[in-house]
């Protein structure tokens, strides 16, 4: 059985009937198919169906949460099955669906996207400041790019794109990480995003926050990682110039601390994601954008290296 045979006949069992289901958004570890008007079902190989549960839970009760603190976005909702349970499984797979949420995906051509982004984070961050760490998705992000320069600077390992700067560029980050990183672990550290890019959350026609969705990367690490995820969109995946930008980001983001720090923060989130990529690619060639993802990380070490080296 495929997992989109899975899909249909667990969407069918458990969620009832449904029109229609589209092509499959790939995320880091796992699939997400648009079912119908109402849904969303995301699936994962039936051994990490605790992945699947750790982020229900945290969806539940960041729905508290936020309302508690007044904040007007969501998170998705999770549906319950016919069975009464999130998640489900069929055959080899496991499945859960959340409730489609209103809103669209904001203009990444826009500088006024990127400090709104920076607002709402700081809301956002305000939030789970209060939550605890148990609720987080995936290990502590420190320990993880910890881990990460270890293997990288203590280990033979292959490269595995066809960018010729590979290896360098992977050195280069570990090298100036092991430098950094005890910097970056006298921060407070709390339950952040971990994915706050443009596309994780939705606006209105107003161009006010609807919805912050994927929070399958939600972790402990020091907030600045998310807030330097402001700064790598505008770097990587707009044509707005970030030197006009960053100032108005971190203004509206309330942050007045050490920018040098901040762009360390950027080369650690895609150095952990380079590592982290390939690792997923291997395991399952189907998630994490297939090779393409992968082969795309060198090219992001080198922006963020770029920018850290004209002192930012």
């Amino acid at each position: 059985m495929t997992e989109e045979e899975a899909l249909r006949a667990v969407a069918a069992r458990e969620w009832g009937p449904l029109p229609d289901i589209g092509e499959p958004h790939i995320g880091v570890n796992r699939r997400t198919w648009r079912a119908g008007e109402h849904l969303w079902i995301t699936g994962m190989d039936s051994d990490r169906r605790d992945v699947l549960e750790r982020e229900n839970r945290l969806l539940e009760r960041l729905e508290v949460a936020f309302r508690e603190a007044g904040l007007s976005f969501k998170v998705p909702h999770v549906a319950p099955s016919q069975s009464g349970v999130t998640v489900v499984e069929e055959g080899s797979w496991c499945f859960r669906a959340t409730v489609h949420l209103a809103g669209k995906r904001p203009d990444g051509e826009s500088e006024n996207t990127y400090v709104t982004a920076a607002r709402t984070l700081r809301s956002l961050h305000g939030a789970l400041r209060a939550e605890a760490p148990e609720l987080a998705v995936i290990p502590p992000f420190l320990s993880e790019v910890e881990s990460a320069i270890e293997r990288c600077l203590g280990t033979r390992w292959r490269t595995v794109t066809h960018d010729q700067s590979e290896r360098d560029l992977v050195y280069t980050a570990a090298n100036l990480l092991a430098t950094r990183l005890s910097d970056l672990a006298e921060l407070p550290c709390q339950l952040t995003h971990g994915d706050w890019s443009a596309p994780n959350w939705l606006i209105d026609d107003s161009g006010a926050p609807t919805a912050v969705l994927d929070w399958q990367m939600a972790t402990i690490a020091p907030p600045i990682v998310d807030l330097s995820q402001v700064l790598s969109g505008v770097l990587m995946f707009s044509t707005v110039q970030i030197g006009r930008a960053a100032p108005a980001i971190t203004a509206a983001y309330g942050f007045d601390g050490d920018i040098e720090l901040l762009s360390a923060a950027m080369v650690a989130y895609w150095f952990r994601n380079y590592w982290l990529l390939r690792d997923e690619f291997e395991r399952d060639p189907r998630v994490g954008g297939g090779i393409g993802g992968v082969e795309r990380q060198p090219g992001r070490l080198r922006a963020v290296l770029a920018y850290t080296a004209l002192g930012h």
